[in-house]
């Protein structure tokens, strides 16, 4: 397992830098604290179709300013160096999906200034926005993290259920990371939304280990790059931890957040934590 996790590491590093994301850290998930004593879990060992995903993605830096890049593009809002990826769940959602469908695309940080005209005029300079006959022509684009992941992903009955129950949960794990005080309302709806996917994970020994059933999916990819903000956010800011009432939540994330689909598409811990302080008003 070690040489395995060291690959991982390895390639994680390579498209880091084809993300544009230069030598950031690469650091386990954090936020599990289950009532089993789980220790965060190790890198994933890359599969033969991941790999040819990670080739696959280039960086659109240059491209972005320039609109040459053919290649299909998402364009992102962009880290406070102006060309990495930025903090933006939505985008990770977008992003994991594509990476479970192996999508081949260009990703594309877009400070304001660079936004492309067609983005402007057609979808208010909305990001994320996938742009499939790339960044000079917005014919076909998509500007919203859900109708992109859908587009990739195909939906189950199951998919469906689970993204109706969980409609929520972004919404209260928001309200309560920007609360500078103690607002016990907040957190008591989070732990409400936490209670509902609690119950949507089941339990025994035939439960799924994913939300999608057997291998992650479109739900997946929407609640766990949510959880993330939760985990890590809302762990710096508020002390947040999983209790023993959401165990099965914690057993979920641990599988989740070392899947190679979220691992390869998350992003900077420390760019998450700059933009959740700005919205808490600079408080800590």
């Amino acid at each position: 397992m070690r040489s395995a996790a060291s690959l991982l590491l390895a390639t994680a590093i390579l498209v880091g830098g084809a993300l544009g994301l230069g030598m950031q850290s690469i650091k386990a998930p954090r936020g599990v604290r289950g009532p089993r004593g789980m220790e965060p879990p190790t890198p994933p060992p890359p599969n033969p179709r991941m790999m040819v995903f990670a080739k696959a993605v280039t960086s659109a830096h240059e491209a972005t300013a320039t609109g040459a890049c053919l290649d299909p593009a998402l364009l992102c809002k962009p880290a406070r160096d102006g060309v990495s990826v930025g903090d933006c769940p939505f985008t990770h959602y977008a992003r994991m999906a594509m990476a479970l469908a192996g999508h081949a695309h260009a990703v594309a940080p877009t400070r304001p200034e660079n936004k492309p005209r067609w983005l402007v005029d057609a979808h208010k300079g909305s990001l994320p926005c996938y742009a499939p006959q790339g960044l000079g022509n917005g014919h076909g684009a998509i500007a919203e993290s859900a109708a992109i992941a859908r587009r990739f992903l195909e939906p189950t009955s199951r998919d469906d259920a689970v993204l109706a129950a969980t409609a929520g949960l972004f919404g209260a794990i928001a309200g309560y990371v920007k609360d500078a005080g103690d607002d016990a309302a907040k957190r008591a709806r989070v732990d409400a939304e936490l209670a509902t996917l609690e119950g949507l994970l089941g339990g025994g020994d035939d439960a799924a280990p994913f939300l999608s059933g057997a291998a992650p999916g479109l739900a997946d990819s929407a609640v766990a790059t949510k959880l993330f903000v939760l985990l890590v956010a809302g762990g710096h800011y508020k002390g947040f931890k999983l209790d023993a009432r959401f165990a099965g939540v914690a057993v979920y994330w641990a599988a989740i957040s070392s899947h190679e689909a979220f691992y390869a598409t998350r992003y900077d811990e420390a760019e998450m934590l700059f933009g959740w302080g700005q919205a808490r008003a600079g408080a800590h």
